[in-house]
């Protein structure tokens, strides 16, 4: 119990804690029934210090009973003190009053001069809290008066001096308080109280700022700060960081410092149920909201919950306060409305200008031109990346010289610290004084008074991004200018993606041109390296006799490389004979392929030649050759070995001059291994063998192919479609496609067959296996004006972001790019049911 005691007076809670619990433990086993009430009592002393009151008041109703039984006065009186604490910050003044006064007769009864000077001490902070500040005052003069008598440098003497300094500071009372303060920490660092100093320190910047010191005042509440973190005080430190946020808001000093110590705080009064403090710090978080350079939104939520607690249990001052602070909410919200009318008025601009641009070098000056409009830049500039890196390049058609794209890299490439492009803007509202800066001789940042970079991101990762700077005499960007930059992005966004789209179409008609042009690959549509090289290889076995077994999933275009391979080899003035060798039986295949005499079966009235026979000089492709029997698997062996068929039912052996194609859609050597397929033949049949990639190995191919095929079916049905949007094309370049080409082209021609004439292929007009759950995408409707349009959108992203979140505000706004208070207002304005 002492070594708790001990512990306790050196400010180490946890530990003294430790130490009374098993106190405790020890005479409950002895069944002493005073000692087990005064290890209570001394246990709830520590449970309140560090913020766990309930279990506080617990020890001390336990301990009070005990007492109560055996007619300890002394140790009743004591008790009973601490509850009037318990019910003090609990702010039930009557039943802390009635406990004060319950211990205060027994003291009186008995004679205890330090006791009493304890009452008067705690009788006096009731009367500060209660706002009877001439009460409080005269009580804590008595109890000032009784500790010199006991102590002139003593524990009780601190106290009280530290109680008027805090008092004489909140009236106003100069000359006091600091009399107080300077004899209270003189005895604070002599008795080594870390509590009482921190609060003292408090103290102190409450006087520095009053006199105007806001350098001195914010430093020396960190010392208060520092104090009270060393001896484990939670409530005091929480009073001292709702104290210095509320001098840092009202001076606009230290904002995001003063944001970290009002949530602090308010986690420390929610969690011991100090509800009067809580619903002061939601006051201030308010409040801050009024004054910060980056508002998240928040003021209201924060409001309510101060009204919530504070109506219940507040002043009539602090009702007041409510009242203004949602005055003042109100008419920020109405600035705030204008504002973002303004940034939509001016977004909705910027994207009939883009909209109307010709080509990609007109967007890029629509894009640049409405920054610098919007943001009164001075320079801006449209800055796009490379194919597979994230390297910045001038976008072609950029207002930005040469010089002045690469000083950009150069400030863009030190604000990124060697870090990848992140959703967030990156800001330099003070290059000069920057420390990514420091050393740095980059011309560009002469006379640089503000810069900001925002990245343009997609699901396909880094696109480009956003240049834009300010020369120091025209100052700093401000939020609401860097809130329209991220806003915008999603603009330009869009419209860099429109201009890859288009440069890939021009890219897939040069391409396409340059197959044309290559006879005999007329239907092979392909940007692939893989495929590219197996038309290269095709193209050098033009004049070669040798087999080829091409090997490829279904739909691969092993069919369409067949007739290639036989239209650019010397034999291409000969037959092509096409054999599916799975849509046929076996003797029908043996038939088919060898041929027949009369009479080598019932039906054979004729003597027939073989298809082998009817391809001599010329070239013959087995498709699905995996399908055949190993007795025609024999017989073709014989004819790739040596030349030479032999016609069913016939002894003639004849011989033939052809190159011979197979394919197949299963790994032949798998079914060698298997028992499958005759070794043999295998050997013979790939003397060149080809495997072609599957489409999703290939994907850049798909914008490739679904323009040629749109091309066809426009054809087809003098029907025609402006091609597919940005988003159904993200999606069909995604999808794993496991029939192919096949299956793309079929996915095609039903997404053509499904939207009217002229109209743009959407996401939505998908196959369902190709939706998702992303925002629905609409064409604008018949008279509905741009800014309707995208209103409509907005609702839609808002509503959506909401319902992935969950309603969670925050987290909605972080996945929508915009501020928490730009997301509210547009719930606010778009009515949206939470």
């Amino acid at each position: 119990n002492n070594l708790g005691l001990l512990e306790k007076s050196r400010g180490n809670a946890e530990r003294a804690i430790r130490y009374l619990r098993e106190a405790l433990s020890d005479v409950e086993d002895l069944g002493d029934t005073h000692d087990v009430a005064s290890c209570l009592n001394n246990l709830g002393l520590l449970e309140f210090k560090i913020g766990r009151w309930e279990q506080a008041r617990d020890c001390w109703e336990r301990a009070l009973r005990m007492l109560e039984g055996i007619g300890n006065k002394w140790e009743v009186a004591n008790v009973a003190l601490n509850l009037g604490n318990y019910y003090r910050h609990k702010r039930d003044w009557d039943e802390a009053e009635k406990q004060y006064a319950n211990a205060r007769t027994l003291i009186e009864e008995l004679g205890e001069a330090r006791e009493l000077v304890l009452v008067k001490e705690f009788q006096g902070d009731l009367a500060f809290s209660s706002e009877h500040f001439e009460e409080a005052d005269r009580l804590y003069g008595e109890a000032l008066a009784g500790g010199l008598e006991l102590a002139p440098r003593g524990d009780l003497v601190l106290e009280a001096r530290r109680r008027l300094a805090d008092l004489k500071s909140r009236l106003g009372d100069a000359e006091e308080a600091q009399k107080h303060l300077g004899e209270g920490l003189a005895l604070s660092a002599n008795l080594d109280e870390r509590f009482e100093r921190g609060v003292l320190l408090r103290v102190r910047a409450r006087l520095e700022s009053a006199e105007g010191e806001v350098a001195a005042a914010a430093e020396t509440y960190r010392e208060s700060l520092q104090a009270h973190e060393s001896c484990e005080a939670p409530f005091e430190l929480a009073i001292t960081r709702l104290e210095f946020a509320t001098f840092c808001i009202e001076n606009i000093v230290e904002l995001e410092e003063a944001a970290f110590h009002l949530e602090q705080a308010r986690r420390t009064f929610e969690s011991i149920g100090a509800q009067y403090e809580a619903g002061h710090a939601y006051l201030m978080a308010a409040k801050l909201e009024m004054v910060c350079d980056h508002p998240n939104g928040d003021a209201r939520h924060h409001l309510e919950s101060a009204i919530d607690l504070l109506e219940r249990v507040g002043s009539d001052d602090d009702k007041e306060a409510l009242r203004e602070v949602n005055r003042d909410i109100d008419r920020l919200l109405e600035e705030t409305s204008l504002s973002e009318r303004n940034d939509l008025a001016a977004l909705n601009e910027a994207v009939e200008c883009i909209h109307r641009a010709e080509d990609s070098r007109g967007k890029v000056r629509a894009i640049e031109s409405a920054l610098e409009e919007r943001m009164n830049a001075d320079r801006v500039g449209l800055f796009l990346t490379r194919v597979d890196s994230d390297e910045l390049v001038r976008a072609p058609g950029s207002a930005l010289s040469e010089e002045q794209a690469t000083g950009a890299q150069d400030i863009v490439s030190q604000l990124r610290g060697g870090r990848g492009f992140g959703p967030k803007p990156l800001v330099s509202t003070s290059p000069s004084r920057d420390p990514r800066f420091a050393g740095r001789d980059l011309p560009m940042l002469d006379g640089l008074g503000s810069v900001a970079f925002m990245p343009l991101i997609s699901d396909e990762g880094i696109l480009g991004g956003l240049y834009v700077d300010l020369c120091s005499e025209a100052g700093y960007f401000h939020q609401p200018e860097l809130d329209f930059l991220v806003a915008f992005a999603t603009t330009a966004t869009m419209a860099v993606q429109e201009m890859r789209l288009e440069a890939a179409r021009v890219e897939n008609l040069r391409l396409r041109r340059q197959l044309t042009s290559r006879s005999g690959f007329e239907g092979i549509i392909t940007q692939s390296r893989r495929m590219l090289e197996i038309i290269e290889l095709i193209e050098r076995l033009g004049d070669s006799r040798a087999t080829i077994l091409l090997q490829g999933e279904t739909g691969t275009g092993k069919e369409l490389l067949a007739r290639a391979t036989h239209a650019c080899s010397d034999r291409r003035d000969a037959e092509l004979v096409t054999v599916n060798c799975a849509a046929l039986s076996r003797d029908v295949l043996e038939s088919e392929l060898f041929g027949h005499v009369q009479g080598a079966f019932t039906d054979a009235k004729n003597d027939k030649i073989g298809l082998f026979e009817q391809a001599d000089g010329g070239t013959i492709f087995l498709d699905e050759i995996d399908k055949t029997s190993p007795d025609f698997q024999e017989r073709l062996l014989r004819t790739v070995d040596q030349g030479e068929i032999k016609p069913v039912g016939s002894t003639d052996v004849r011989r033939v001059d052809v190159r011979i194609l197979c394919a197949t859609n299963r790994p032949l050597k798998d079914m060698v291994d298997e028992g499958l397929f005759l070794k043999d033949l295998y050997y013979r049949l790939r003397v060149i063998s080809i495997d072609l990639p599957p489409l999703r190995e290939r994907k850049e191919d798909v914008p490739l192919l679904v323009d040629y095929f749109l091309e066809q079916f426009s054809r087809a049905t003098s029907k025609t479609v402006a091609g597919f949007s940005h988003d159904a094309m993200n999606r069909l370049v995604a999808h794993s496609w496991p029939g192919n080409v096949r299956d793309l082209r079929h996915e095609v021609e039903r997404a053509f067959t499904m939207v009217d004439e002229g109209a743009r292929i959407d996401a939505e007009d998908l196959s369902p296996e190709l939706q998702d759950d992303a925002a629905p995408k609409r064409a604008m409707k018949p008279n509905q004006s741009l800014a309707e349009y995208v209103e409509e959108i907005e609702r839609d992203l808002v509503t959506r972001a909401l319902q992935k979140t969950e309603g969670n505000r925050s987290r909605a706004a972080k996945l929508l790019g915009i501020s928490r208070r730009g997301l509210l207002n547009k719930i606010g304005r778009y009515r949206i049911d939470l």
